[in-house]
């Protein structure tokens, strides 16, 4: 298994990926349209002027083990604090290949590639969704501090950060 930047060769399998983990519980996302702003200017800056003006950037890596996309990590900057954080985009690891350490990998990845970009603060958000409780566990026992809790319906939605020099 290695982990690389997200490639066009393998943007359909990331995103048929991404759609299959988050499909039934996120509404009004757009993970192709984010994947494929992430490899082409134009494409980022469609996704800023009808999605999303607040995103400046986006760079996914994916693990990739012969040539099959295995998972995926993202990072973005917002415009409001791009200078001292990084946020976690689509970040999942395909359920056949779970148990094998493949998502705390692409974690320390992302964390690496934020302080690498001088960032101070890496970011996420997540929920209480029952699908998302694996997950809690991994950011508490990777530092991910709880900084804001939103209340929804049936569930809560859960900002998180940890210091990149940690």
């Amino acid at each position: 298994m290695k982990i690389v930047e997200l490639q066009k060769e393998y943007l359909g399998e990331a995103s048929l990926l991404v759609n299959s983990v988050f499909g039934d519980e996120e509404e009004g996302v757009f993970p192709a349209r984010e994947l494929e702003a992430s490899l082409d200017s134009k494409e980022l800056s469609k996704y800023q002027a009808t999605v999303d003006q607040d995103v400046r950037s986006f760079q996914y890596y994916i693990a990739i083990q012969d040539h099959h996309v295995m998972g995926i990590i993202g990072l973005y900057e917002l415009q409001n604090d791009f200078e001292k954080k990084d946020w976690i985009g689509w970040y999942c690891v395909d359920e056949r290949y779970r148990g094998q350490r493949i998502g705390i990998n692409l974690l320390d990845y992302a964390v690496e590639k934020a302080r690498l970009r001088g960032k101070e603060y890496l970011c996420l958000y997540t929920s209480t969704h029952e699908n998302e409780k694996k997950a809690q566990m991994l950011y508490d026992q990777n530092h991910f501090h709880i900084t804001k809790i939103i209340p929804k319906i049936g569930y809560d939605l859960m900002y998180r950060q940890k210091r990149c020099d940690r």
